[in-house]
C-alpha cells in the first residue's frame, strides 16, 4: 500500500475520494491515474483497489503511490469480481464526496471542479455527473455527444425512481456522489447490469444532476468489460465469478426483483411508497406486456417480402 498524507477515517482528510477498482488494467491504468492528478480541483484522494491483478498493475500503482501522497494502493490476492471490487472501493472511502473511476476511462481536468460546486449548492442532490465523450484505445474522440438522460430534479423520490427505470445509465455512477446516502444503498449487486438498478436506487435517496459538458471520457477498446453482444451469463460472471458455478437464472428477472427490493430498502415517506411501487408496476407492464404485444402486432402487419423466381 502506498503512503498518504491522510488516514482512512481521518477528520482532516480530503473532500472527495476516488475509488478505482482494477483487475489486470496495466494497459490504461497510468493514463487513468494521470487524468486525476491533472485535475484543477486538488483536494482529493485516489484509492486504487486491486482485485488480484497478475499483470503490471501493482508496479504501476505502487509507483504513483510512492510519488504522490494523494494516491493509495490496496491489493487483494483473490479476484472476487467487479461488484465486490467496486463496493470495496466505496467502503474504503470516508470523505464527504465519492466517485468511482474505471481503470480505462479518463476525466477532463475540470471534472471535479465542475461537479463539486453543483453539489455544494444544493444539499438535496446526491450525484452530479457529466455528459460523455467516447474515445478509442489511443484516447482520440470517436462518435458524438452522449448523455444518460438521468437529469432528475423532481422533488418526489418515486417520480425520480420511476422515470429512471428502463433507461441505460452507463455513466451516472462515475459522477461525484455524496458518500453517506450512497452507502445507504445496497451498492453493486453480483448480477448482470447491476449498475442500472443502483442508479434507480440512488434516485430514491436524492436528486441527480447532469452536466451538459463532455467531461467524462469513456474509452472503447478490445478488452472493455462490456460490448454489444456480451452475453448476460458472461457479464454476470464478470460481476461475480461465483456465478460461473451456479445454475444460471434469467438476469432480466433478477434485475426486475432487485428494482422492487430497492423501494423497500429506501427510507421513503408513507405517501411515496405506493407511488414508487406504482411506477414499478407500470414499468413491468410496459416492458414485459405492452412492448411484446406491439412487436407481435407490427410483425403480423408487416408485408411479406416476395422472393425472386428461381433461375434453375
Amino acid at each position: 500500500m502506498g503512503g498518504t498524507q491522510f488516514e482512512v477515517g481521518s477528520e482532516d482528510g480530503p473532500r472527495v475520494q476516488i475509488g478505482m477498482p482494477v483487475y489486470n488494467g496495466a494497459n490504461f491504468l497510468a493514463a487513468a491515474i494521470e487524468s486525476f492528478l491533472e485535475q484543477t480541483y486538488t483536494d482529493f484522494e485516489l484509492l486504487i483497489s486491486d482485485n488480484g491483478s497478475t499483470d503490471e498493475t501493482q508496479a504501476i500503482a505502487e509507483k504513483y503511490a510512492a510519488a504522490d501522497p494523494r494516491v493509495r494502493y490496496f491489493r487483494y490476492e483473490q479476484n472476487r469480481g467487479a461488484a465486490w471490487n467496486f463496493n470495496n472501493a466505496a467502503k474504503l472511502a470516508t470523505a464527504e464526496y465519492f466517485t468511482w473511476a474505471a481503470h480505462d476511462d479518463l476525466r477532463h481536468p475540470e471534472f471535479l471542479a465542475r461537479c463539486i460546486p453543483i453539489l455544494d449548492a444544493d444539499p438535496e442532490l446526491i450525484c452530479c455527473y457529466a455528459a460523455t465523450q467516447a474515445v478509442d484505445a489511443d484516447g482520440s474522440p470517436i462518435g458524438g455527444y452522449y448523455a444518460d438522460r438521468c437529469h432528475r430534479l423532481e422533488s418526489s423520490p418515486a417520480a425520480r425512481y420511476g422515470r429512471s427505470l428502463g433507461v441505460y445509465p452507463m455513466h451516472v455512477l462515475f459522477g461525484v456522489m455524496r458518500r453517506e446516502p450512497l452507502m445507504r444503498t445496497r451498492l453493486w449487486g453480483g448480477y448482470a447490469s447491476a449498475d442500472r438498478v443502483l442508479v434507480s436506487e440512488l434516485m430514491l435517496h436524492g436528486k441527480v444532476y447532469e452536466l451538459p459538458e463532455q467531461l467524462f471520457l469513456r474509452r472503447w477498446h478490445d478488452n472493455v468489460s462490456w460490448i454489444y453482444g456480451t452475453s448476460e451469463r458472461d457479464y454476470a460472471i464478470w460481476y461475480d465469478p461465483s456465478n460461473a458455478g451456479k445454475r444460471f437464472a434469467s438476469q432480466q428477472l433478477r434485475r426486475g426483483v432487485e428494482y422492487a427490493k430497492a423501494i423497500g430498502h429506501a427510507d421513503l415517506s408513507a405517501p411515496q411508497i405506493p407511488l414508487a411501487y406504482a411506477w414499478y408496476v407500470w414499468f413491468v407492464l410496459r416492458v414485459h406486456v405492452a412492448h411484446p404485444i406491439i412487436k407481435r402486432v407490427k410483425g403480423a402487419r408487416a408485408p411479406e417480402t416476395q422472393q425472386a423466381p428461381s433461375a434453375g
